[in-house]
């Protein structure tokens, strides 16, 4: 595993685990997968198929930190409201 921005080679974080579970987790570094984006010339698959996958060094997360955006995601819980049922209203 090398890293995606400075090509340095990336250790395991586990190299003795079972490799039936090898992940391929770098130590000092992150990973990250992508199963396609819409708007990609380069890789758009259908569903079923496998994921791209990069490896980047901690270091170069440091050093090009303003390339670097976090996302979040809100899960609103749903509402749950009651009324009366009006046979001529429309339900569609």
């Amino acid at each position: 595993m090398f890293c995606f921005k400075c090509l340095k080679k990336l250790e395991r974080a586990f190299p003795d685990g079972p490799s039936s579970q090898d992940g391929k987790e770098p130590r000092n570094g992150l990973i990250f997968s992508a199963s396609g984006n819409y708007g990609s010339r380069i890789y758009d698959p259908t569903a079923s198929a496998p994921e791209l996958v990069i490896w980047i060094c901690d270091e170069c997360v440091v050093k090009h930190k303003e390339l670097v955006e976090m996302r979040r995601y809100a899960f609103v819980q749903t509402e749950l409201t009651w009324s009366n049922y009006d046979p001529e209203a429309a339900h569609w």
